[in-house]
């Protein structure tokens, strides 16, 4: 197995890498950064500021993101870009 880095952007804490197949993007977290962050499969770099801490993500099945936060549970939806 071989390894690639596939982002050089700073991130304060990067946590949580997810593949979005259905997408063909990859979703993470930067925690202290409090933001949310996409690459897509041509390499274009998304992120969304949100109001706190994110710790990790889960995609789930309608499209959405769940990301656990300092303060709670959130369903976050990428196509929106809103809670």
């Amino acid at each position: 197995m071989t390894w690639e880095a596939v982002e050089h952007s700073v991130c304060e804490l990067g946590e949580s890498p997810r593949w979005d197949e259905r997408r063909r993007c990859l979703f993470w977290c930067d925690i202290d950064g409090r933001r949310i962050l996409r690459l897509a499969a041509d390499g274009t770099l998304t992120d969304w500021p949100v109001h706190t801490e994110p710790g990790c993500l889960a995609l789930t099945e309608d499209g959405w993101l769940l990301v656990a936060a300092r303060d709670g549970l959130h369903r976050f939806d990428p196509e929106l870009a809103t809670w």
